[in-house]
């Protein structure tokens, strides 16, 4: 049986090989001039990604990404994506979605199995037209 600290060594590894493994995917996307990154983990079985690489910032072309079923928790690396039109991260564990502010050109937003609360910061997002809501328990929606 392992002990506790290989466990945590395991893990460490694993999210560092799903970050790498990230970046290059993003590198590989921005060179190729693709607008569309799927860094799930059904499409990236063995990841364990649980951080956005921070080099998506400079992808300003990327008009979708999907990061469904990750250990991603913060979305603040995405805040700068102006071309930005769809986004799912179903079954994360985002609860903050105030970095997607400023993003005025997102249209869908898919966040199904979250423990998002609050939708206030979507406010200001006059172009989103398909918001999926699916599991998510405590999000209180009276007016």
């Amino acid at each position: 049986m392992a002990s506790n600290d290989e466990h945590q060594l395991r893990q460490s590894n694993s999210a560092g090989m799903a970050y790498s493994g990230a970046s290059e995917l993003i590198e590989f996307a921005k060179k190729s001039r693709q607008t569309t990154l799927n860094l799930s983990a059904s499409n990236n079985a063995h990841w364990n990604l649980r951080v956005i690489p921070e080099q998506i910032a400079e992808f300003k072309s990327l008009e979708s990404i999907s990061l469904d079923g990750t250990f991603v928790t913060d979305l603040t690396p995405l805040q700068g994506l102006s071309a930005l039109r769809a986004l799912s991260f179903n079954k994360t564990g985002v609860t903050d979605l105030t970095p997607l502010q400023g993003l005025s050109a997102l249209q869908w937003l898919t966040l199904e199995g979250t423990a998002v609360t609050d939708l206030t910061p979507l406010q200001g997002l006059s172009a989103l037209r398909d918001l999926a809501l699916d599991g998510c328990a405590a999000l209180d929606l009276r007016p």
